[in-house]
């Protein structure tokens, strides 16, 4: 019997075949496609419980039609990976640097420009930490720009005409690689472990950046201190605050550093 896959393997938007309560022991199988990844831990001795499409829950028993090496390419492909309706374990929604708070502002033209600026510091602090989580965590995470936390597409437009930036795939991507240097602080991480997609859907574009897991601590760095941040099972970004906490989950999760 073919050994079910882990929760690294699976991905909302797959298409699964899964064994729901009422079926066990008799064999039968459920086709359809994941839209929740209920099982936290990597591994469960009775294998990864997910959600289908038609609220049908059971636990995975194979990916429908997809070798090993198909599996994995399209946990690593964003050409061909779905976007998520919903956030997970694998994937969190984000803005960039827009935020409607900026045309509320009334005050001053020095005085809204401050204040704009600060928003979108913060924006961009808020995508850095959700990078940080995942680059400290063991599976691949992926973060998707501009897409609301109920699921529906924004649109990077007037993020990319804040800064006039060019064209998407070079201008606003170096960008993003740019602020995430300023708020990590490793060059390496940024050019080896992280892609990124610009992609059209509904009109709209978006953008899907996908980091993989750090080979050191990631640390993100803001108003003169380092923060150490990893994904908890809600899902968000997690700040390990207590140095004893922070120092077991490196010792865990990095067991060659230091």
């Amino acid at each position: 019997m073919t050994k079910p896959p882990p929760s690294d393997d699976l991905e909302v938007g797959l298409a699964v075949e899964i064994e729901m309560k009422g079926d066990q022991g008799t064999g039968r199988l459920t086709y359809g496609t994941i839209v929740v990844i209920l099982t936290l831990d990597r591994h469960h001795p009775h294998s990864i419980k997910v959600r289908l499409q038609d609220d049908q829950a059971g636990r995975v028993k194979k990916v429908a039609g997809l070798t090993t090496e198909e599996l994995a390419r399209l946990s690593m492909d964003l050409d061909i990976k779905p976007i998520p309706k919903i956030e997970d374990k694998h994937n969190k929604f984000e803005f960039y640097q827009y935020d409607v708070r900026i045309e509320n502002l009334t005050s001053g033209a020095v005085e809204s420009r401050k204040a704009a600026e600060g928003i979108t510091r913060s924006v961009r602090k808020r995508f850095a930490v959700a990078m940080c989580a995942f680059g400290n965590d063991s599976p691949r995470g992926f973060v998707h720009l501009r897409i609301r936390v109920d699921g529906t597409l924004g649109g990077l437009e007037r993020d990319k005409k804040m800064d006039n930036f060019a064209d998407y795939d070079y201008s606003f991507a170096n960008h993003i690689r740019n602020t995430l240097e300023a708020f990590l602080w490793d060059r390496v991480l940024i050019m080896r472990n992280i892609r990124i997609r610009f992609r059209r859907a509904d009109g709209k574009t978006i953008c899907t950046v996908r980091v993989l897991p750090a080979a050191r601590p990631l640390y993100l760095h803001a108003a003169k201190e380092q923060t150490f941040y990893v994904r908890s099972s809600t899902p968000r970004a997690e700040r390990l605050a207590d140095p004893q906490v922070q120092f077991r989950h490196i010792k865990s999760r990095f067991p060659d550093y230091g």
